[in-house]
């Protein structure tokens, strides 16, 4: 019975260790080695986009290259919210997926 208390206790201190030293990038979450990050559109051409975000409070750039590989949904104009899926390749961002997110007005509260 001691040995079962031990054996339950040595495995809930592996997890917790091994979770707290798995930290996660800092704006970023990973999926399947893909990264991810929502902002909204700086600037964008054929071959890069800028996009702004906040990092605790604070807007922050971040630039990713487009190739003829990345999957684009919806238009990428300046001001418009997207979700862009990156990896790192050679010290660069390069997007995989970038999806488009139009802001929805608020709808009117009064009555006719």
């Amino acid at each position: 019975m001691k040995r079962n208390y031990l054996l339950i206790a040595f495995t809930m201190a592996v997890v917790l260790v091994g979770s707290a030293l798995a930290a996660p990038a800092k704006h970023s979450t990973k999926m399947a080695g893909d990264l991810r990050i929502s902002g909204t559109v700086v600037s964008s051409s054929a071959s890069e986009l800028v996009i702004s975000s906040k990092v605790k409070g604070k807007a922050e750039q971040e630039t990713f290259v487009l190739n003829p590989q990345t999957k684009t949904g919806g238009s990428l104009t300046n001001g418009e919210r997207v979700v862009v899926h990156y990896k790192s390749e050679n010290g660069q961002k390069v997007a995989t997926m970038v999806s488009a997110h139009k802001m929805m007005a608020a709808k009117s509260t009064k009555s006719k």
